[in-house]
């Protein structure tokens, strides 16, 4: 599986490659939200993200585009909610599901990157 910096620097080249395409700045926002929110939180032994990596085994669910990506966004959701309330922020969905759009092909990238390297590594055997 490739490490950190390897993921994180596969995001920064797709964020490069989608601003070079002119995209949505919410969809480039969920692409760069990838790097804390990766889908290897499930590896956490520490800090908020200690009881989802109790919840989920790694490369399990949390490592299913969509599905985990939104695993993530739910565990959040009571900091993001109370972070709305404080703030007096309302939601706006259109932006939410671009931001969420983006946060998926990252994790999509993220999957995509880990089975390159595992078929790599199996065949270098």
């Amino acid at each position: 599986m490739p490490n950190r910096p390897a993921h994180d620097t596969g995001i920064a080249v797709l964020t490069i490659v989608a601003l070079s395409m002119q995209i949505e700045t919410p969809i480039i926002a969920g692409l760069l939200l990838g790097i804390p929110l990766t889908p290897d939180l499930d590896l956490s032994q520490n800090g908020i993200w200690k009881l989802y990596g109790k919840w989920f085994k790694h490369r399990g669910t949390s490592h299913v585009p969509v599905i985990g990506t939104l695993s993530r966004v739910f565990y959040l959701f009571p900091i993001i909610a109370l972070f709305l309330i404080v703030s007096g922020t309302e939601i706006n969905v259109t932006i939410s599901a671009k931001v969420l759009s983006g946060l998926i092909l990252s994790d999509i990238l993220h999957l995509l990157m880990d089975i390159t390297w595992s078929t790599i590594k199996r065949k270098l055997r």
